[in-house]
C-alpha cells in the first residue's frame, strides 16, 4: 500500500477510487470550520482588537472563504467521482497551498505584535518624561 504513494499513477489517474469516508468527513468539516472562521471568528478578533489588526484579520478572512470552499469542492468532487476534479494531487496542491498561506498569514501577524510592542514600549517611555495632564 505505501508502494503506492510513490507511483505517478496514484497521483494522476482520472478516475480514482473514492477518499475514505473518515477523510471525506474531516475535510467537509474543516471546510465549516473555515467558513464559520469567515463569518464569526474574524470580526469577533478585529472587535476585541481593534483596528490594529485589520490587514490581518483581511487576509485572515479570505484565506478562509477560498480554503473553505476549497475543501467542501474538493470532498464534493471525491465523494460523486469527478473524473479529473477528483485526482489525489489536487489534494496535496491545496494541503501545500495552504500551509503556505498559513506560514504568510501568521508572519503578518508576528511583524504586527512585534510592531505594536515597540510602540507601547515608545509610549511608555514618552509618557514617562512627558509631564501630566490636569
Amino acid at each position: 500500500m505505501v508502494y503506492n504513494y510513490w507511483k505517478m499513477d496514484y497521483w494522476f489517474n482520472t478516475r480514482p477510487a473514492a477518499l475514505p469516508s473518515f477523510l471525506l468527513v474531516i475535510l467537509t468539516i474543516f471546510g465549516i470550520l473555515l467558513l464559520i472562521n469567515y463569518f464569526y471568528g474574524a470580526p469577533l478578533f478585529l472587535k476585541k482588537h481593534g483596528g490594529a489588526y485589520k490587514k490581518f484579520i483581511s487576509n485572515l478572512k479570505i484565506y478562509s472563504i477560498v480554503n473553505g470552499f476549497f475543501s467542501i469542492s474538493l470532498a464534493f468532487c471525491s465523494w460523486q467521482l469527478v473524473p479529473v476534479l477528483a485526482t489525489r494531487i489536487w489534494l496535496i496542491i491545496w494541503l501545500i497551498e495552504l500551509i503556505l498561506w498559513g506560514l504568510y498569514i501568521f508572519n503578518i501577524y508576528k511583524k504586527k505584535t512585534v510592531y505594536l510592542a515597540k510602540v507601547d514600549k515608545s509610549n511608555q517611555i514618552k509618557t514617562k518624561y512627558l509631564p501630566k495632564k490636569k
